[in-house]
């Protein structure tokens, strides 16, 4: 496993255990899947195929990215959100963040 990888998937799972909030009795259940997708567009050819196939997808939570690069519009519409987070009861969509990218030191 590249390092890269394994940093972001520690990341992640940092996040999943960080975002329910509480810790003990009466806090919610954690994730029992969830989907990591970076660069959506290359699961369909239409922004409405991509909701499509992410909202059927069967995952607990879904991280994306908080573009899709495969149209103008750039940003995820809150309609496209709403359609993803249906497919699934309880279902969690979380924007992932590169705060690495935005240092002005890095490569």
């Amino acid at each position: 496993m590249r390092e890269g990888r394994g940093m972001r998937i520690a990341a992640v799972a940092g996040l999943v255990l960080c975002a329910t909030g509480r810790v003990g009795a009466g806090a919610p259940a954690a994730p029992r899947s969830f989907a990591y997708v970076l660069q959506a567009e290359g699961l369909g050819k239409t922004r409405g195929e991509v909701v499509r196939r992410l909202a059927d997808c069967g995952r607990d939570w879904i991280i994306l990215d908080p573009f899709f690069e495969g149209d103008d519009d750039g940003r995820w519409a809150e309609k496209d959100l709403a359609a993803i987070r249906s497919g699934r009861a309880g279902r969690k969509v979380v924007a992932y963040l590169s705060i690495g990218e935005a240092e002005n030191y890095r490569g």
